[in-house]
């Protein structure tokens, strides 16, 4: 798992700590009152997207917006979750695990998904899930098949991807085993049918 990977078309991947150029012109700012670290955070994830970064102040996102250019998409950073106001009147995208949850919770009851009975799922698969959007189907392969499944996650929209990989990496449920089974997910920020031609003959076993 680890960081999300930038990956702008076949066989390039760079991890997020080199700058992903964004297709978006993107300020990155904090809540209201940031301590040190979640200032420092905030400039650290702006400089891994290649964003602006502005110190939040007594200022709305309206007003920064009104400051530094009323088109732009403003992630705030907080210290449980990253938001995405995207433009203005509309509610901002964070991640959550949603229904993959309580899939997760149903499959330690002895459930059988259906997903993953539809797909022939079996521990140890290699798993490509082509269209990740919020990645509540990966979370389950990854639960389900547990550290010897490898689950990777290919998301082409940036603000998905980007929002989605953090909180996949950082999002705590207070269940050990759910937490882990989301941090084994790789996310790619690539179309699906781009990823899969980088990888060998038989190099997945699930595409879903």
């Amino acid at each position: 798992g680890g960081d999300p990977i930038f990956n702008k078309g076949a066989g390039k991947n760079v991890q997020t700590g080199d700058v992903m150029e964004a297709d978006a012109n993107i300020l990155v700012t904090t809540s209201y009152r940031p301590s040190p670290a979640l200032a420092e955070k905030a400039v650290r994830l702006a400089r891994k997207i290649g964003a602006d970064y502005a110190d939040r102040g007594t200022f709305s996102v309206r007003k920064l917006r009104a400051r530094y250019g009323p088109e732009r998409p403003v992630v705030v950073v907080k210290e449980n979750r990253l938001e995405w106001h995207a433009c203005e009147g509309k509610e901002p995208f964070f991640f959550h695990p949603g229904m993959s949850l309580i899939r997760a919770k149903r499959i330690s009851q002895g459930w059988k998904d259906p997903m993953l009975a539809a797909c022939g799922f079996e521990k140890g698969d290699r798993v490509v899930d082509g269209t990740a959007g919020l990645a509540q189907d990966s979370v389950v392969f990854s639960f389900a098949g547990g550290p010897e499944t490898q689950v990777t996650a290919c998301e082409s929209e940036f603000p998905l991807f980007f929002v989605v990989g953090e909180g996949l990496r950082e999002y705590r449920s207070d269940w050990p085993e759910f937490d882990a089974a989301m941090r084994r997910i790789v996310m790619i920020h690539s179309d699906h049918t781009e990823y899969l031609k980088t990888l060998p003959d038989g190099g997945a076993d699930i595409v879903y």
